[in-house]
């Protein structure tokens, strides 16, 4: 029950979060990235209000996805490997704790941009980079620890280990048309990953058999 709590909760909030931006035009990413501080400064006023929109459900969605990761490694931990397991949960929480300082970050530039120096956007760039990078460390270790015994398992291996770690890299070595399309993919690849925890753990299969969803 409680893993299928958090993983509808993620889902939801993750889902209205690209809904705002896909509505609006406005997103997170860009202000994750280093630019002058003119540039980042008019982006805060332009799309301010639209931002902390998102960042106050993103401060929803940290304890949704940290709640998920900790039940599931609780489901999975007679079955995994217990060291992957144990340093891909690590390597979550790390990222959760990154997230909140990030998240907090951008709302002290949306309420205070003028106190932003030009090492405010470079120091914005590192964080939020080092959480991306941080995260795709977890979910492969994550992902690679679960068992495989099955297709679906399989398949839910796979869409932890592949996906937003590949594309989180990827998208430093393009252009920033290119990267808006990978960012979507990316948050399609969140979306999958608790679609198909849902899918297989509501099903009662694999490890968690006969365990209360």
């Amino acid at each position: 029950m409680r893993l299928r709590l958090f993983a509808f909760a993620s889902l939801g909030l993750l889902g209205a979060m690209v809904l705002i931006s896909f509505r609006t035009g406005v997103a997170q990413e860009p202000f994750e990235l280093a630019a002058s501080l003119e540039t980042y400064r008019a982006a805060l006023a332009r799309d301010g209000e639209v931002l902390a929109r998102i960042l106050a459900l993103d401060a929803l969605f940290i304890p949704a996805y940290l709640g998920f990761f900790f039940e599931l490694a609780s489901r999975y931990r007679r079955n995994a490997d217990a060291t992957l397991l144990r340093f891909g949960l690590a390597a979550m929480i790390a990222t959760g704790v990154l997230d909140v300082i990030e998240d907090q970050m951008l709302f002290a530039a949306i309420r205070a941009p003028e106190a932003l120096t030009e090492a405010s956007p470079h120091l914005q760039h590192v964080l939020s980079q080092a959480k991306f990078h941080v995260s795709a460390i977890g979910l492969v270790l994550f992902g690679a620890s679960l068992p495989m015994r099955t297709a679906l398992e399989r398949a839910f291996a796979v869409s932890l280990i592949v996906p937003v770690p590949l594309v989180s890299v990827v998208v430093w070595l393009v252009d920033d048309t290119t990267a808006d399309t990978l960012y979507f993919l990316r948050w399609l690849g969140y979306l999958a990953g608790f679609t198909s925890a849902l899918w297989l753990h509501g099903r009662g299969h694999g490890a968690v058999r006969g365990a209360p969803a």
